[in-house]
C-alpha cells in the first residue's frame, strides 16, 4: 500500500479504537495486514531496481506526498489529537527499511540485509499488480470519507 493509505488506516484506528496504549500497536499491525492485500507494485522477487524501471512507479512516488499533504491537512483542520499523528506514523514505519534496502544495498549490486520484521514484510508482498493501483484509489477515497466523519 502507499504511505498515505497506511497512514489513513493507522489514523481511523486510532479514532475507533480511542484507546492510545492498544490503538497506536494495532495501527503498526495493520501495515501488515494491508501488505498482504492487493495493492501497487509490480511482482517478482527483483526489488526496487525493476519497479523504478516503470514510469508510474515514479508518478505513485510523486503523487503520494502529495496526497500524505492532504491528509495532514484534515488532521490539522480539524484538530485531530497527537496520538493520531502518532497512529498514522506507527502504520507508516515499516516501510522505512525500504529506502534503506533499495539506497544502501540493491543500487550498488547488494543483497539487502533485512531485520527479522522486514523478512515478514518482504514476503507477504505476494499481490503487488500494476492493477492495485485501483485498489489504492479506492481505499484513498473511502479512507478519506471515513477518516473526515471520525473527525467530525
Amino acid at each position: 500500500m502507499t504511505a498515505v493509505n497506511h497512514a489513513i488506516t493507522g489514523s481511523v484506528i486510532a479514532l475507533v479504537i480511542d484507546k492510545p496504549l492498544l490503538a497506536i500497536p494495532l495501527a503498526f499491525a495493520s501495515h501488515f495486514l494491508q501488505d498482504a492485500l492487493p495493492h501497487f507494485g509490480y511482482p517478482g522477487n527483483e526489488g526496487f531496481g525493476e519497479a523504478f524501471k516503470h514510469r508510474l512507479t515514479t508518478i505513485i512516488l510523486i503523487i503520494d506526498p502529495l496526497l500524505i499533504i492532504s491528509f495532514l491537512a484534515a488532521l490539522i483542520y480539524y484538530s485531530a489529537d497527537v496520538w493520531v499523528y502518532i497512529a498514522a506514523i506507527a502504520a507508516v514505519l515499516p516501510d522505512f527499511e525500504w529506502p534503506v534496502a533499495y539506497w544502501g544495498f540493491e543500487r550498488k549490486g547488494k543483497k539487502p540485509w533485512r531485520s527479522p520484521i522486514g523478512n515478514l514484510h518482504w514476503r507477504i508482498q505476494k499481490l503487488e499488480r500494476s492493477w492495485g493501483l485501483f485498489v489504492e484509489i479506492a481505499w484513498y477515497v473511502l479512507g478519506m470519507l471515513l477518516l473526515i466523519s471520525l473527525l467530525q
